[in-house]
């Protein structure tokens, strides 16, 4: 690599100084080059100064802020998410327990209701076969017809329309019996009518029609 001639250097610039000097027209132009890029410079540092850096000192606040939101927003949030969603749990944990709850009683009444409203025990109930019933009205029924069933609210009654002759005292015994039983869901539709007397048979028989029914539970599925 060629050493750095200082000497040489200072006769290159003296000699180019002494052209300049010589060529005024290149002198101008050369004023004219150099005027335009201090004139440039000028421009460009106010445009800096005026216009770029308090954008960018702007724009560093914003930013500043933001991450300061940011940080303050999630201190601030999270207890409140952790929060909501514990509430939300206990809340599905109570209302879980409800629902088991509310299915064992289902279940329980369902039992219930099927005891009660057994057929069998229903029949035994209103022919007076029971060993509780007061009076035994056995082979004094003229009629008992089994009627359709009828839906009310939520649950079935199956009614049963029975017709036959007893003693005022007997029919009244019999009547206040199947109000007492819990198996006995309806009593409706009672018709009295005075046997008529003859000879000379005791007066006071009646020849009585009722409905009775037993009642169920309408089993539904849930939806």
């Amino acid at each position: 690599m060629p050493a750095f001639d200082l000497k040489q250097s200072l006769e290159q610039l003296r000699q180019l100084f002494s052209k300049l000097q010589n060529d005024p027209s290149l002198l101008a132009e050369l004023r004219q080059l150099g005027l335009g890029l201090l004139v440039c410079l000028a421009v460009a540092y106010g445009v800096h100064s005026l216009l770029l850096e308090p954008q960018q000192r702007k724009i560093h606040k914003q930013l500043a802020t933001l991450q300061q939101l940011r940080s303050t927003a999630a201190g601030e949030i999270t207890p409140i998410l952790d929060a909501g969603r514990r509430k939300l749990n206990q809340e599905i944990m109570q209302i879980q327990e409800e629902k088991a709850v509310l299915e064992l009683k289902k279940n329980f009444l369902n039992e219930q209701w099927r005891g009660l409203g057994d057929e069998e025990l229903f029949t035994r109930l209103i022919m007076t076969l029971d060993s509780t019933a007061p009076v035994s009205l056995e082979g004094r029924f003229k009629k008992l017809n089994y009627l359709d069933p009828q839906i009310r609210e939520d649950f079935i009654v199956h009614p049963i329309r029975l017709t036959g002759v007893a003693a005022f005292p007997e029919l009244l015994s019999y009547l206040r019996y199947l109000e007492e039983r819990p198996e006995v869901g309806i009593i409706d539709d009672l018709a009295l009518e005075l046997v008529p007397v003859e000879g000379y048979e005791k007066a006071g028989k009646i020849t009585y029609s009722l409905t009775v029914g037993r009642v169920t539970p309408e089993l539904r599925e849930a939806k």
